[in-house]
């Protein structure tokens, strides 16, 4: 990986809070850092895959955005909040395949 990405990657983790108490968006990360929407959710899916990065996203109960995990707690409500959105991904993946044409 070249300098500028490793220098994009460490803009991104180092405003990422610890803790689910206060949370950012990929909006304000981009906002914060000039860096492009789409390209903070593929910095933030690759320090999770690639460097081990314990990073959790929120979007229920009002709360939305990023955040490292710091505990088992947090781990968890990460976890529920994922398997959500990939249940609802299974419905729409299903009724687009049901469509006719």
């Amino acid at each position: 990986m070249n300098t500028t990405a490793n220098d994009e990657l460490n803009r991104v983790l180092h405003l990422l809070p610890r803790g689910s108490e206060k949370l950012i968006t990929a909006n304000e990360i981009s906002q914060v850092t000039g860096i492009d929407k789409r390209t903070v959710y593929k910095d933030i899916a690759l320090l999770i895959d690639r460097y081990n990065i314990p990073i959790g996203g929120l979007r229920s109960d009002g709360k939305r955005g990023y955040f490292i995990i710091t505990n088992e707690a947090e781990r968890k409500q990460a976890l529920a909040s994922l398997r959500k959105q990939s249940v609802e991904m299974l419905k729409r993946i299903n009724k687009v395949d049901k469509i006719e044409l």
